[in-house]
């Protein structure tokens, strides 16, 4: 098993007359970067409800899920 395409015709036969390798649907960056930015949009909307707005009290933030000790044990621990 010396390249992938000894694998490939392992798993699933040969390699069609139509097939291609390249492109956007076969590249793993495009992948890692869309997956990325999905996780990116999906944290950013979910501190939605944590932001104070103005004229609003500050939200609570026990109630929201928007609590963290994160800053405060950087703070303390002088970091």
């Amino acid at each position: 098993m010396n390249e992938p395409a000894d694998l490939t015709y392992r798993v699933g036969g040969p390699l069609g007359s139509r097939a291609r390798r390249a492109g956007l649907w076969f590249n793993p960056a495009f992948f890692a970067f869309a997956s990325a930015t999905l996780t990116w949009l999906i944290l950013l909307w979910r501190q939605v409800p944590c932001r104070p707005l103005p004229g609003d009290p500050f939200p609570n933030a026990f109630m929201r899920g928007c609590y963290s000790d994160i800053p405060i044990l950087y703070l303390n621990r002088d970091l």
